[in-house]
């Protein structure tokens, strides 16, 4: 259960501060709809947040 908890988390806090970068322009490639959104500004920050609070959560988990 551990193990698990903290791979989803990583995985949802590399894809959400992807999205955050995406969403700021500063990750450019690649070039997609996403440059200069800020609905994935707020998804991105969200979801990196989330996949940090499983970490901590799996953490925590003897």
């Amino acid at each position: 259960m551990r193990r698990t908890l903290i791979i989803i988390g990583v995985v949802a806090a590399l894809i959400g501060f992807w999205w955050l970068g995406q969403g700021t322009a500063v990750i450019r490639w690649p070039a997609s709809p996403m440059l200069g959104e800020p609905v994935w500004i707020t998804a991105g920050s969200a979801l990196g947040a989330f996949g940090l609070v499983l970490i901590l959560i799996a953490r925590r988990i003897r």
